[in-house]
């Protein structure tokens, strides 16, 4: 058989998609695949690690934003056990020391006590080190100066 098309490369892969998600064994997926497809097994593979890529880079894009929205959650919550608030509406709620615990939670989902998590913030470009400072607390900047 000839090359195939760009949307039949895609409907194969849905199909593969499927497949993979239901559970089927790599040797169920080939045989589909070659009798429904008229594709060989090198096919199947590429389109097994295709879908499996496409999986992993959801799967990170879907961490990164459930980890941004806890964050921003934390980040709130911080805020508002820290509102005083003012002598006319005090705030009831104002508690430092729940505030503090916002932050230490902020700082465990981040991993930030971690190094090697750390250093996933930091990029070396031309011998400089740049640090990532939009997601880190004035604590947590203060000692990653300090261990410099």
């Amino acid at each position: 058989m000839g090359r195939k098309t760009v949307a039949e490369v895609e409907a194969r892969r849905s199909d593969v998609y499927e497949m993979l998600m239901q559970g089927k064994p790599k040797s169920h997926i080939v045989s589909y695949c070659a009798t429904n497809w008229g594709v060989r097994l090198s096919a199947v593979e590429h389109d097994i690690a295709a879908v499996r890529q496409d999986l992993e880079k959801a799967f990170l894009q879907e961490k990164k934003d459930i980890i941004a929205t806890h964050v921003a959650r934390y980040e709130n919550l911080y805020r508002f056990y820290m509102d005083e608030g003012t002598e006319e509406d005090l705030n009831v709620h104002y508690n430092p020391e729940t505030a503090a615990k916002m932050l230490e939670k902020k700082e465990k989902l981040l991993q930030l006590h971690n190094p090697n998590v750390v250093v996933e913030n930091m990029q070396v470009v031309e011998n400089q080190q740049n640090i990532n400072f939009s997601n880190l607390s004035v604590e947590e900047i203060k000692n990653l100066l300090n261990k410099e």
